[in-house]
Protein backbone atom coordinates (compact mmCIF):
# COMPACT_ATOMS: atom_id res chain seq x y z
CA UNK A 1 0.00 0.00 0.00
CA UNK A 2 1.02 3.61 -0.45
CA UNK A 3 1.60 5.86 2.57
CA UNK A 4 -1.74 7.55 1.96
CA UNK A 5 -3.56 4.20 1.97
CA UNK A 6 -1.78 3.14 5.16
CA UNK A 7 -2.63 6.44 6.83
CA UNK A 8 -6.25 6.04 5.73
CA UNK A 9 -6.28 2.58 7.35
CA UNK A 10 -4.82 4.07 10.53
CA UNK A 11 -7.52 6.74 10.58
CA UNK A 12 -10.29 4.19 10.02
CA UNK A 13 -8.94 2.14 12.94
CA UNK A 14 -8.73 5.27 15.13
CA UNK A 15 -4.91 5.03 15.21
CA UNK A 16 -5.06 1.83 17.29
CA UNK A 17 -1.71 0.11 16.60
CA UNK A 18 -2.94 -3.29 17.77
CA UNK A 19 -5.91 -3.24 15.40
CA UNK A 20 -3.84 -1.86 12.51
CA UNK A 21 -1.27 -4.64 12.99
CA UNK A 22 -4.03 -7.26 13.13
CA UNK A 23 -5.61 -5.90 9.94
CA UNK A 24 -2.29 -6.01 8.09
CA UNK A 25 -1.68 -9.56 9.32
CA UNK A 26 -5.12 -10.88 8.34
CA UNK A 27 -5.32 -9.01 5.02
CA UNK A 28 -1.96 -9.63 3.32
CA UNK A 29 -1.70 -8.00 -0.08
CA UNK A 30 -4.95 -6.05 0.39
CA UNK A 31 -5.22 -2.35 -0.43
CA UNK A 32 -7.52 0.14 1.32
CA UNK A 33 -9.01 2.38 -1.34
CA UNK A 34 -10.79 5.66 -0.66
CA UNK A 35 -14.20 4.79 -2.07
CA UNK A 36 -16.81 5.83 0.47
CA UNK A 37 -14.73 8.41 2.31
CA UNK A 38 -11.34 10.06 2.02
CA UNK A 39 -8.35 10.52 4.26
CA UNK A 40 -8.76 13.61 6.42
CA UNK A 41 -5.38 15.37 6.39
CA UNK A 42 -5.47 16.50 10.01
CA UNK A 43 -2.37 17.79 11.76
CA UNK A 44 -1.95 14.34 13.29
CA UNK A 45 -2.01 12.68 9.87
CA UNK A 46 0.49 15.20 8.50
CA UNK A 47 2.89 14.50 11.37
CA UNK A 48 2.46 10.76 10.90
CA UNK A 49 3.30 11.18 7.23
CA UNK A 50 6.49 13.10 8.05
CA UNK A 51 7.74 10.60 10.64
CA UNK A 52 6.70 7.57 8.58
CA UNK A 53 8.56 9.00 5.56
CA UNK A 54 11.73 9.29 7.65
CA UNK A 55 11.38 5.78 9.13
CA UNK A 56 10.70 4.30 5.70
CA UNK A 57 14.35 4.92 4.79
CA UNK A 58 15.23 1.86 6.88
CA UNK A 59 11.86 0.15 7.52
CA UNK A 60 9.05 -1.25 5.31
CA UNK A 61 6.17 1.22 4.88
CA UNK A 62 3.79 -0.70 7.19
CA UNK A 63 6.33 -0.81 10.03
CA UNK A 64 7.28 2.81 9.38
CA UNK A 65 3.67 3.95 9.95
CA UNK A 66 3.42 1.87 13.14
CA UNK A 67 6.74 3.31 14.34
CA UNK A 68 5.48 6.83 13.60
CA UNK A 69 2.39 6.14 15.69
CA UNK A 70 4.60 5.01 18.58
CA UNK A 71 6.69 8.18 18.28
CA UNK A 72 3.65 10.44 18.40
CA UNK A 73 1.89 8.55 21.19
CA UNK A 74 3.37 10.56 24.14
CA UNK A 75 2.48 13.84 22.44
CA UNK A 76 -0.97 12.48 21.61
CA UNK A 77 -1.56 11.55 25.25
CA UNK A 78 -0.39 14.99 26.40
CA UNK A 79 -2.65 16.83 23.93
CA UNK A 80 -5.65 14.70 24.88
CA UNK A 81 -4.97 15.35 28.58
CA UNK A 82 -4.86 19.11 27.91
CA UNK A 83 -8.15 18.96 26.00
CA UNK A 84 -9.78 17.04 28.87
CA UNK A 85 -8.54 19.62 31.40
CA UNK A 86 -9.86 22.49 29.28
CA UNK A 87 -13.23 20.76 28.86
CA UNK A 88 -13.46 20.18 32.63
CA UNK A 89 -12.63 23.81 33.36
CA UNK A 90 -15.17 25.05 30.81
CA UNK A 91 -17.93 23.01 32.41
CA UNK A 92 -17.01 24.24 35.90
CA UNK A 93 -16.54 27.91 35.01
CA UNK A 94 -19.04 28.54 32.23
CA UNK A 95 -21.71 25.84 32.67
CA UNK A 96 -22.14 25.43 36.45
CA UNK A 97 -25.92 24.86 36.15
CA UNK A 98 -25.84 22.62 33.09
CA UNK A 99 -28.05 19.52 33.28
CA UNK A 100 -26.39 16.50 31.68
CA UNK A 101 -28.07 13.36 30.35
CA UNK A 102 -25.90 10.43 29.33
CA UNK A 103 -26.96 7.80 26.81
CA UNK A 104 -25.07 4.54 26.30
CA UNK A 105 -25.95 1.13 24.90
CA UNK A 106 -25.11 -1.25 22.10
CA UNK A 107 -27.63 0.34 19.73
CA UNK A 108 -30.54 2.77 19.70
CA UNK A 109 -28.47 5.58 21.21
CA UNK A 110 -28.84 8.16 18.45
CA UNK A 111 -32.58 7.64 18.01
CA UNK A 112 -33.06 7.92 21.77
CA UNK A 113 -30.91 11.06 21.89
CA UNK A 114 -32.74 12.81 19.07
CA UNK A 115 -36.21 11.92 20.38
CA UNK A 116 -35.42 13.03 23.91
CA UNK A 117 -33.84 16.24 22.63
CA UNK A 118 -37.00 17.11 20.67
CA UNK A 119 -39.12 16.58 23.79
CA UNK A 120 -36.92 18.70 26.03
CA UNK A 121 -36.54 21.46 23.42
CA UNK A 122 -40.19 22.34 23.91
CA UNK A 123 -39.12 23.99 27.19
CA UNK A 124 -35.31 24.11 27.39
CA UNK A 125 -32.28 25.08 25.31
CA UNK A 126 -30.81 21.68 24.49
CA UNK A 127 -27.47 20.73 22.97
CA UNK A 128 -26.36 17.24 21.94
CA UNK A 129 -23.32 15.40 20.69
CA UNK A 130 -23.44 15.38 16.90
CA UNK A 131 -23.73 12.36 14.60
CA UNK A 132 -21.54 9.55 15.94
CA UNK A 133 -19.29 11.75 18.09
CA UNK A 134 -19.31 9.41 21.09
CA UNK A 135 -15.66 8.90 22.12
CA UNK A 136 -13.96 10.54 25.10
CA UNK A 137 -12.03 13.00 22.95
CA UNK A 138 -14.96 13.72 20.64
CA UNK A 139 -17.15 14.53 23.65
CA UNK A 140 -14.45 16.75 25.21
CA UNK A 141 -14.16 18.73 21.97
CA UNK A 142 -17.97 19.01 21.83
CA UNK A 143 -17.95 20.52 25.33
CA UNK A 144 -15.39 23.13 24.26
CA UNK A 145 -17.83 24.16 21.51
CA UNK A 146 -20.95 24.19 23.71
CA UNK A 147 -22.73 27.57 23.51
CA UNK A 148 -23.02 29.40 26.80
CA UNK A 149 -26.81 29.49 26.60
CA UNK A 150 -27.07 25.68 26.66
CA UNK A 151 -29.21 24.43 29.56
CA UNK A 152 -29.33 20.67 28.91
CA UNK A 153 -26.55 18.62 27.31
CA UNK A 154 -27.49 15.17 26.00
CA UNK A 155 -24.32 13.14 25.60
CA UNK A 156 -24.19 9.95 23.54
CA UNK A 157 -21.27 7.72 24.51
CA UNK A 158 -19.94 4.39 23.32
CA UNK A 159 -17.95 1.60 24.96
CA UNK A 160 -14.91 0.83 22.83
CA UNK A 161 -12.81 -0.42 25.74
CA UNK A 162 -13.44 -1.01 29.48
CA UNK A 163 -13.35 2.24 31.44
CA UNK A 164 -14.12 4.57 28.53
CA UNK A 165 -17.69 5.36 29.59
CA UNK A 166 -16.53 5.84 33.19
CA UNK A 167 -13.97 8.36 31.93
CA UNK A 168 -16.65 10.26 30.03
CA UNK A 169 -18.87 10.28 33.12
CA UNK A 170 -16.08 11.74 35.27
CA UNK A 171 -15.91 14.57 32.76
CA UNK A 172 -19.60 15.34 32.26
CA UNK A 173 -21.11 14.21 35.63
CA UNK A 174 -24.51 13.07 34.26
CA UNK A 175 -27.58 13.34 36.47
CA UNK A 176 -29.65 11.11 34.16
CA UNK A 177 -28.34 7.94 32.56
CA UNK A 178 -29.97 5.73 29.93
CA UNK A 179 -28.55 2.44 28.71
CA UNK A 180 -30.72 1.65 25.70
CA UNK A 181 -29.72 -1.96 24.98
CA UNK A 182 -26.89 -4.37 25.61
CA UNK A 183 -25.92 -6.77 22.86
CA UNK A 184 -22.90 -8.17 21.02
CA UNK A 185 -21.91 -4.95 19.21
CA UNK A 186 -18.13 -4.31 19.49
CA UNK A 187 -17.80 -7.70 21.21
CA UNK A 188 -14.66 -8.30 19.16
CA UNK A 189 -13.02 -5.34 20.88
CA UNK A 190 -13.74 -6.98 24.25
CA UNK A 191 -12.08 -10.23 23.13
CA UNK A 192 -15.44 -12.07 23.17
CA UNK A 193 -15.94 -11.34 26.88
CA UNK A 194 -19.64 -10.47 26.95
CA UNK A 195 -19.63 -9.82 30.71
CA UNK A 196 -16.87 -7.24 30.24
CA UNK A 197 -18.97 -5.54 27.55
CA UNK A 198 -21.99 -5.45 29.89
CA UNK A 199 -19.89 -3.98 32.70
CA UNK A 200 -18.53 -1.34 30.31
CA UNK A 201 -22.03 -0.23 29.27
CA UNK A 202 -23.21 -0.20 32.89
CA UNK A 203 -20.44 2.23 33.88
CA UNK A 204 -22.96 4.96 33.02
CA UNK A 205 -25.52 3.63 35.51
CA UNK A 206 -22.82 3.36 38.19
CA UNK A 207 -21.99 7.06 37.70
CA UNK A 208 -25.51 8.41 38.31
CA UNK A 209 -25.96 10.07 41.75
CA UNK A 210 -28.59 8.84 44.19
CA UNK A 211 -30.90 11.76 43.42
CA UNK A 212 -30.55 11.20 39.66
CA UNK A 213 -32.42 8.95 37.24
CA UNK A 214 -30.93 5.75 35.85
CA UNK A 215 -32.51 3.47 33.26
CA UNK A 216 -31.16 0.16 32.05
CA UNK A 217 -32.65 -2.46 29.71
CA UNK A 218 -34.38 -5.44 31.28
CA UNK A 219 -34.97 -8.94 29.96
CA UNK A 220 -37.40 -8.83 27.05
CA UNK A 221 -37.09 -5.03 26.79
CA UNK A 222 -35.35 -4.17 23.54
CA UNK A 223 -34.53 -0.58 24.31
CA UNK A 224 -35.88 2.06 26.63
CA UNK A 225 -39.65 2.13 27.14
CA UNK A 226 -41.76 5.12 26.15
CA UNK A 227 -42.52 5.70 29.86
CA UNK A 228 -38.79 6.43 30.39
CA UNK A 229 -39.03 9.47 28.11
CA UNK A 230 -42.04 10.61 29.93
CA UNK A 231 -40.34 10.30 33.32
CA UNK A 232 -37.37 12.37 32.18
CA UNK A 233 -39.73 14.97 30.70
CA UNK A 234 -41.50 15.15 34.07
CA UNK A 235 -38.16 15.66 35.87
CA UNK A 236 -37.48 18.66 33.63
CA UNK A 237 -41.04 19.98 33.96
CA UNK A 238 -41.96 19.41 30.32
CA UNK A 239 -45.76 19.11 29.93
CA UNK A 240 -46.84 15.52 29.28
CA UNK A 241 -48.77 16.53 26.18
CA UNK A 242 -45.52 17.85 24.66
CA UNK A 243 -43.85 14.50 25.22
CA UNK A 244 -46.85 12.62 23.85
CA UNK A 245 -46.87 14.70 20.68
CA UNK A 246 -43.17 14.07 19.99
CA UNK A 247 -43.49 10.36 20.73
CA UNK A 248 -46.38 10.10 18.26
CA UNK A 249 -44.29 11.93 15.66
CA UNK A 250 -40.66 11.04 16.45
CA UNK A 251 -37.87 12.80 14.55
CA UNK A 252 -36.47 10.98 11.54
CA UNK A 253 -32.82 10.05 11.97
CA UNK A 254 -30.76 9.75 8.80
CA UNK A 255 -29.78 6.22 7.74
CA UNK A 256 -31.74 4.64 10.60
CA UNK A 257 -34.64 2.79 8.98
CA UNK A 258 -35.40 5.96 7.02
CA UNK A 259 -37.98 5.45 4.25
CA UNK A 260 -37.33 7.23 0.94
CA UNK A 261 -39.49 7.10 -2.19
CA UNK A 262 -37.66 7.29 -5.52
CA UNK A 263 -39.01 6.51 -9.01
CA UNK A 264 -41.82 4.37 -7.65
CA UNK A 265 -39.43 2.37 -5.45
CA UNK A 266 -39.60 2.39 -1.64
CA UNK A 267 -36.13 2.45 -0.07
CA UNK A 268 -35.50 1.68 3.59
CA UNK A 269 -32.16 3.28 4.39
CA UNK A 270 -30.84 1.49 7.47
CA UNK A 271 -27.23 1.78 6.36
CA UNK A 272 -25.71 3.58 9.35
CA UNK A 273 -24.87 0.32 11.11
CA UNK A 274 -26.40 -3.07 11.83
CA UNK A 275 -27.10 -5.14 14.91
CA UNK A 276 -29.20 -8.30 15.37
CA UNK A 277 -32.29 -6.60 16.78
CA UNK A 278 -32.14 -3.67 14.36
CA UNK A 279 -31.61 -6.00 11.39
CA UNK A 280 -34.76 -7.93 12.29
CA UNK A 281 -36.78 -4.76 12.89
CA UNK A 282 -35.76 -3.45 9.47
CA UNK A 283 -36.75 -6.76 7.85
CA UNK A 284 -40.17 -6.57 9.54
CA UNK A 285 -40.54 -3.02 8.24
CA UNK A 286 -39.70 -4.27 4.75
CA UNK A 287 -42.21 -7.09 5.10
CA UNK A 288 -45.00 -4.66 6.05
CA UNK A 289 -44.47 -2.44 3.01
CA UNK A 290 -46.82 -3.06 0.10
CA UNK A 291 -44.46 -4.13 -2.65
CA UNK A 292 -44.38 -6.26 -5.77
CA UNK A 293 -40.82 -7.30 -4.99
CA UNK A 294 -38.75 -7.07 -1.79
CA UNK A 295 -34.97 -6.78 -2.04
CA UNK A 296 -32.31 -6.81 0.68
CA UNK A 297 -28.82 -5.35 0.15
CA UNK A 298 -26.38 -6.04 2.99
CA UNK A 299 -22.74 -6.69 3.85
CA UNK A 300 -23.91 -8.08 7.21
CA UNK A 301 -22.83 -7.22 10.74
CA UNK A 302 -19.28 -6.79 12.04
CA UNK A 303 -17.23 -6.60 15.27
CA UNK A 304 -19.30 -9.35 16.89
CA UNK A 305 -16.46 -11.70 17.70
CA UNK A 306 -17.27 -15.39 17.88
CA UNK A 307 -20.99 -14.63 17.39
CA UNK A 308 -20.52 -12.93 14.04
CA UNK A 309 -21.09 -15.97 11.83
CA UNK A 310 -24.17 -17.28 13.67
CA UNK A 311 -25.79 -13.84 14.01
CA UNK A 312 -25.34 -13.11 10.31
CA UNK A 313 -26.54 -16.57 9.34
CA UNK A 314 -29.67 -16.21 11.48
CA UNK A 315 -30.48 -12.76 10.08
CA UNK A 316 -30.03 -14.07 6.53
CA UNK A 317 -32.35 -17.00 7.23
CA UNK A 318 -35.08 -14.57 8.24
CA UNK A 319 -34.36 -12.40 5.22
CA UNK A 320 -34.77 -15.41 2.90
CA UNK A 321 -38.34 -15.86 4.15
CA UNK A 322 -39.26 -12.21 3.55
CA UNK A 323 -37.28 -11.10 0.50
CA UNK A 324 -37.59 -12.01 -3.16
CA UNK A 325 -33.93 -11.15 -3.72
CA UNK A 326 -31.06 -11.11 -1.24
CA UNK A 327 -27.93 -9.26 -2.40
CA UNK A 328 -24.86 -10.06 -0.30
CA UNK A 329 -22.14 -7.41 -0.51
CA UNK A 330 -18.43 -8.12 -0.04
CA UNK A 331 -16.29 -10.86 1.41
CA UNK A 332 -16.51 -10.05 5.14
CA UNK A 333 -19.68 -12.03 5.88
CA UNK A 334 -20.13 -13.75 2.52
CA UNK A 335 -20.12 -17.32 3.80
CA UNK A 336 -22.48 -16.75 6.73
CA UNK A 337 -24.97 -14.72 4.70
CA UNK A 338 -24.92 -17.05 1.70
CA UNK A 339 -25.48 -20.09 3.94
CA UNK A 340 -28.26 -18.37 5.87
CA UNK A 341 -30.06 -17.08 2.76
CA UNK A 342 -29.63 -20.25 0.65
CA UNK A 343 -33.42 -20.75 0.49
CA UNK A 344 -34.08 -17.25 -0.85
CA UNK A 345 -35.92 -17.06 -4.17
CA UNK A 346 -32.90 -15.33 -5.64
CA UNK A 347 -29.50 -14.98 -3.98
CA UNK A 348 -26.78 -12.77 -5.46
CA UNK A 349 -23.24 -12.01 -4.29
CA UNK A 350 -21.49 -8.82 -5.39
CA UNK A 351 -18.03 -7.42 -4.66
CA UNK A 352 -19.09 -3.95 -3.55
CA UNK A 353 -21.94 -1.46 -3.33
CA UNK A 354 -21.38 -0.18 -6.86
CA UNK A 355 -21.92 -3.68 -8.23
CA UNK A 356 -25.00 -4.02 -6.01
CA UNK A 357 -26.43 -0.85 -7.56
CA UNK A 358 -25.95 -2.37 -11.00
CA UNK A 359 -27.98 -5.41 -9.92
CA UNK A 360 -30.66 -3.13 -8.47
CA UNK A 361 -30.86 -1.20 -11.73
CA UNK A 362 -32.00 -4.44 -13.39
CA UNK A 363 -34.08 -5.93 -10.59
CA UNK A 364 -35.73 -3.03 -8.73
CA UNK A 365 -38.70 -1.99 -10.84
CA UNK A 366 -41.56 0.35 -9.94
CA UNK A 367 -43.46 -1.07 -6.98
CA UNK A 368 -40.38 -2.71 -5.48
CA UNK A 369 -39.10 -2.14 -1.94
CA UNK A 370 -35.37 -2.17 -1.17
CA UNK A 371 -33.73 -2.43 2.25
CA UNK A 372 -30.13 -1.24 2.59
CA UNK A 373 -28.94 -2.83 5.84
CA UNK A 374 -25.53 -1.54 6.98
CA UNK A 375 -22.63 -0.11 5.03
CA UNK A 376 -19.06 -1.03 5.98
CA UNK A 377 -16.00 1.26 6.01
CA UNK A 378 -13.44 1.03 3.23
CA UNK A 379 -11.12 -1.34 5.11
CA UNK A 380 -13.75 -4.10 5.09
CA UNK A 381 -14.17 -6.10 1.87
Amino acid sequence: MTFQQLLYLAQLEQYDRERISLWLKTNPGRVVEEKKHHLDWTMKVRLLFVFASIYSMFLPKEKAVLAALSTLEPFDILIKHCVMVLATLKLQLFHPDLHVIGIAGSWGKTTTKETLAEILRTKWRVCTTKDNTNTVMGIALTILRLPLHCQIFICEMDAWIPGEIAKVCRLICPEVGIVTTIGPMHLERFHDDYDALVRAQMELIDAIPKDGLAYKPTDGNDGVLVNTYKEIAKRFMVPEENADHILRNPPEVQHRAQIIEANGISIIDDAYNANPAGFRRALKKLEKLKAKKRILVTPGMIEMGARQFTENEAAAQEAAQICDIVIVVGEENKQALMVGAKKAKKLVWVRDLEEAKSVLAREATAGSAVLFENDLPDHYF
